[in-house]
Formats: structure tokens, C-alpha cells, sequence
């Protein structure tokens, strides 16, 4: 747990503090003149306008710091400000608290009905600033997050399987004015960018120049460059011409190789889910059709994972897994 979260923690900590003092002390204060429990000013206690005044003007000080807590904690937290600058807040914030709470009551009592009726107005007008800026700020949060900017682009290197998805409805020009040129365009619809180690980021665009679907892909070596150079087509066709060992099978015209040695692959927790088809021809050695392999004995089952990228086979037993290699 990082300090960041400690501290957001201490903000909801002190707002449902707040929160709860506020309900005591507007809804569950004693009646006067008993003053078990309510606002202790000698003030308060002179009689029982007085006495019910200062309670009800505590708890609305107390209620509005409640708020300011909770929407200043949650806006530093994901606005990722620094933990100084976040904790000095909490620090003014805790002060203005517990000085209103305490020296504004006592000092409305002796004030005027004008003044009284002019703070109750302004704390209305607080409390409804707070909440009308707060409902703003998520507003524009989640347009933030969810329409497509360069500004909220993942970095290239830190993509995740699980990243891709919120890779669709960017621009073409976005994914490169962040991630620089490709290193090969493909064709109009295809681009690619080299990851860590041996990963490649196959994106595919729409008519539009929006991204359609994006998957992580690999290559083996002989197949391309993989210090960072363009990487060839990888078709079954090349992978074969490259390798004619290589332990493939071709499915949707699209190899799958074995990815037995690929750290990213093993790591996963891989179950095999529905039987997509069988190997209908092995020692496959040319013009590649679907179910067709090198290695892969005839009959072998091939099944789905919830990875897309990933299928596995059935080989005595123990299920093997293959991975989806740059369509062509």
C-alpha cells in the first residue's frame, strides 16, 4: 500500500468523521437544557434558540467539510498529485475544519439575525459550489478516460494483453504523433510496432483511420528482424520457406506456432475451453490451408483459450500452447 492510497485513505477517514459529527450534532444533540450532547460553547448553552442555532449551524460547517474532504482527496489521488502537496491539503483542510466549526457558531451568535441569515446563504451557496464542481469534474473524468486522446494514450512499451481493447477509436495519426512511425506500414489498414524482446503490436484500422483491433504478436528467428528492423509478413507460407521444421498449424489462414518457449505465453494460466477443429493434414508442405501442420500429427484437437491469440493442442494428454503469428 503506497503513501498515495495511505493518504486518500486519511481523507475519507477525516470526511466520514465529519459526516458523522454533522448528523450528531444537527439530528441527535440533546434537548436543551440538557447539554450532554451538542455544541459546549457557553454561548449555546444561554438559552434554547441559541442552543439550537449553534448545533444547526456546527452541523452544516461540518457536513460542508465532510464534502470538501472527500472530493479534495479523491481529485488529488487520481489526479496524481504529489504526496506533499496532498498531505500539506490535508493539513490546511484538517485546520479551516476544526477552526470554523469552532469560532464560526460563537461568532454568528453574537452577531445579528443579518448576519446569521446572510451565513446561512453563503454556506448554501458553498455547499452547492462544491457539489455542482465535483459533478463537473466527473463529468469531465469520464470523457477523459473514455474518449480516445493522445493525451490518455498507453505508453507502447507498457501495453498489456489486457490494454488492447481500449486501444479501439484512436486515431491513426494519434497512435503515432505518441508512439513515433511504425516500423512497417503493412498496408492502409495495418500497421506495425516493434515491442520488448521478440513482442510485436499488430494494429488494424477501420475505412475511417480508426483503430479496429490490435493484438501482440511474435516472431521467431529467421523470420524478420527482431532488434527492431521490419519484420516480414509473417504468412504460413514465409514462416515455412524461413523454417520447414517450424511446429506450426494454419487456422482462419493465419499460422499458430508453438510458443512452448515464450516466457509471456507459459507464464499465463492457460484452460482450454471449446474445440475449435482437428489437424486434417500434417507434413504440410506448400500452399497452407486451414487445419493444416508441420508437426502436429493428424487428429490432433485444437481449443480456444480466453486468450485470442493463444490456441492449444492436445498431445498426449497434455495440452500445448500455440501462438497466433501476424496474419497475412
Amino acid at each position: 500500500m503506497n503513501g498515495d492510497f495511505i493518504l486518500l485513505l486519511i481523507y475519507i477517514l477525516e470526511a466520514a468523521i465529519l459526516g458523522a459529527i454533522a448528523y450528531i450534532v444537527r439530528r441527535k444533540h440533546s434537548e436543551f437544557p440538557d447539554f450532554k450532547i451538542g455544541y459546549h460553547v457557553k454561548e449555546a448553552e444561554a438559552d434554547r434558540e441559541s442552543w439550537e442555532y449553534a448545533n444547526d449551524i456546527a452541523g452544516k460547517i461540518c457536513a460542508l467539510f465532510a464534502m470538501v474532504f472527500l472530493a479534495a482527496g479523491v481529485f488529488c489521488y487520481i489526479m496524481g498529485f504529489s504526496f506533499i502537496y496532498t498531505f500539506e491539503l490535508l493539513l490546511l483542510l484538517t485546520v479551516a475544519a476544526v477552526g470554523c466549526t469552532l469560532c464560526v457558531p460563537v461568532y454568528l451568535l453574537k452577531g445579528t439575525e443579518r448576519q446569521r441569515a446572510r451565513a446561512n446563504r453563503t454556506l448554501r451557496r458553498v455547499r452547492t459550489t462544491v457539489l455542482v464542481m465535483t459533478v463537473l469534474w466527473l463529468i469531465w473524468l469520464y470523457a477523459y478516460y473514455h474518449t480516445p486522446s493522445a493525451d490518455n494514450l498507453p505508453g507502447l512499451q507498457s501495453l498489456q494483453m489486457e490494454n488492447l481493447r481500449e486501444l479501439k477509436g484512436y486515431k491513426r495519426g494519434q497512435l503515432i504523433s505518441v508512439w513515433d512511425d511504425p516500423v512497417r506500414k503493412v498496408s492502409p489498414e495495418q500497421d506495425i510496432w516493434k515491442l520488448d524482446g521478440d513482442q510485436y503490436l499488430l494494429v488494424t484500422y477501420k475505412s475511417n483511420g480508426t483503430v479496429e483491433e490490435a493484438e501482440i504478436t511474435g516472431l521467431i528467428s529467421g523470420c524478420g528482424d527482431t532488434t527492431g528492423g521490419s519484420p516480414e509478413l509473417l504468412t504460413p507460407e514465409t514462416l515455412y520457406l524461413n523454417d520447414s521444421a517450424i511446429d506450426m498449424f494454419v487456422y482462419e489462414d493465419t499460422a499458430f506456432v508453438n510458443a512452448e518457449d515464450v516466457d509471456w505465453v507459459t507464464e499465463q494460466d492457460l484452460t482450454a475451453g471449446e474445440l475449435v477443429g482437428t489437424i486434417e493434414e500434417t507434413d504440410a508442405d506448400g500452399d497452407f490451408e486451414d487445419w493444416d501442420a508441420i508437426v502436429l500429427p493428424e487428429g490432433t484437437k485444437i481449443y480456444e483459450t480466453d486468450d485470442a491469440q493463444i490456441m492449444l493442442a492436445e498431445c498426449e494428454g497434455e495440452f500445448v500452447p500455440y501462438l497466433k503469428y501476424v496474419e497475412g
